[in-house]
């Protein structure tokens, strides 16, 4: 069964803008929205790179490769006309089994538009078999850790 790439709403609230280059791109915005979309670039059997201690939980089954591209819209009607355009980041993640066959662990480092990361969280399954025969969708969640300066995470320091 394959897992389906997912499109990204990435929502990054800054803290306060500081410094003379944000203030300069951003002058009176407190959030940055992205829409991408992710592109699994690989699948393999996880490394030593998913250890426990990293991805905070036991047992990690695969671990992929993504780039995050940029998605483009019409803007009179919000069509997606490129849904795989330039990429702007890239994700490194981990995936393995919870006490609910429903749901996968989840951890992730990565960058998106220069902005690094790292998070833990979970995907689960919302539907089998859509939108054909042998696909599975899921909702993936990361809880972000480890951002730059004048971007609000959890706030407690990135350890993984």
């Amino acid at each position: 069964m394959a897992r389906l790439n997912w499109v990204t709403v990435a929502v990054l609230v800054a803290s306060e803008m500081s410094g003379p280059s944000r203030a300069q791109e951003l002058p009176s915005q407190v959030e940055e929205i992205r829409i991408v979309r992710s592109v699994r670039l690989s699948r393999d059997p996880a490394t030593g790179f998913c250890n426990a201690e990293r991805t905070g939980f036991e047992g990690a089954e695969s671990e992929d490769q993504y780039d995050f591209r940029v998605v483009i819209t019409r803007a009179s009607d919000g069509m997606v006309v490129n849904a795989t355009s330039v990429p702007i980041g890239e994700l490194h993640a981990c995936f393995g089994p919870s006490s609910d066959p429903e749901v996968t662990n989840f951890f992730g480092r990565g960058t998106l538009a220069g902005v690094t990361f790292a998070g833990r969280g979970d995907c689960r399954l919302t539907k089998r078999h859509f939108p054909e025969q042998g696909m599975l969708t899921y909702r993936c969640f990361l809880d972000l850790r480890g951002l730059p300066e004048g971007y609000i995470g959890v706030s407690a320091p990135v350890e993984f």
